[in-house]
């Protein structure tokens, strides 16, 4: 199992927090676990995966986004720390290549976030489709890609 903890922070939309966990369980290489900062009054019921996930209460008002990151990063087991928004749906191969680029590098990387139209996920996570449906962000391309190999990406739902 990879040393990659991944963090997500959490308020409402449960069914965007699924696609996030049903995402990370059909990566190429699983996460050591997925720490999600809870930002409402009671824990999501989420779906089995193949890693632990842990949820970290923190209190909704004010929005604490920092204090919510922060606390799900300070109990994380990971070596590596991996955010997602918990809109996210990543990309098979995203942890395998987060931990690719980050062997001898001690840095930050960012990959680049394509967006879904929305209903892209009503049949189910369909990966060979997304590309197809994707759409880049004007502002959030992320680094350029490195010669050697793909920059991890992760694709975010649709409202």
């Amino acid at each position: 199992m990879t040393p990659a903890s991944v963090v997500t922070l959490a308020g409402g939309r449960p069914d965007h927090l699924r696609n996030l966990v049903h995402g990370l369980c059909c990566q190429t290489e699983l996460p050591a676990e997925l720490l999600v900062a809870v930002m409402q009054d009671a824990p999501y019921r989420l779906p089995e995966a193949p890693f632990p996930v842990r949820q970290v209460m923190v209190p909704a008002t004010p929005l604490p986004l920092a204090a919510a990151r922060n606390a799900a990063a300070r109990g994380a087991l990971g070596k590596t720390l991996i955010f997602l928004d918990m809109d996210c749906i990543p990309s098979p191969s995203l942890i395998a290549d987060y931990v690719r680029e980050l062997r001898g590098f001690d840095g930050l990387l960012m990959g680049e976030v394509m967006y879904l139209p929305g209903g892209a996920v009503a049949e189910g996570l369909r990966f060979e489709s997304f590309a197809a449906a994707a759409v880049r962000h004007s502002d959030r391309r992320g680094p350029p890609r490195p010669a050697s190999s793909d920059a991890p990406t992760t694709a975010a739902s649709g409202p």
